[in-house]
């Protein structure tokens, strides 16, 4: 999944949402930072994944915008889940709120386990016995 194809999804499952495509773009970014220091720098082959923020505000948001997110299919869905739940709860809709994080932990959690079993963990340090 793109960074824009996250965005149509979004607007497409909320229509009328008062959201800007620059908030959406901004907590995208956020959550991929997130992602990439919480599971992918925990990792021994990490040295090869490269995250770069990504900004509506700057010109390369134009040819960024297609480019791929950290979570492949089929658990890119946690994106869609993530942007839920911030307008949830950003729009003080509680009820929604407490739906759409529970599907967002739970497809996050998903990919973790799924990353976690197929990567090596990271050595930060050696202990001196």
């Amino acid at each position: 999944m793109t960074r824009i194809e996250a965005i149509n999804q979004f607007k497409e499952l909320r229509k009328g949402q008062p959201f800007d495509e620059k908030t959406l773009v901004r907590w995208l970014s956020d959550f991929e930072g997130q992602v990439y220091s919480e599971v992918i720098l925990t990792h021994k082959d990490s040295e090869g994944i490269i995250y770069k923020p990504f900004s509506r505000l700057d010109k390369s948001y134009e040819s960024d915008k297609n480019l791929p997110l950290l979570i492949p299919e089929p658990y890119s869905k946690v994106y869609i889940y993530y942007l839920l739940s911030q307008a949830d709860f950003h729009l003080n809709e509680r009820e929604r709120y407490v739906y759409s994080h529970g599907e967002f932990e739970k497809a996050y959690d998903k990919f973790k386990k799924y990353y976690h079993s197929r990567h090596a963990p990271a050595v930060h340090y050696k202990l001196k016995v």
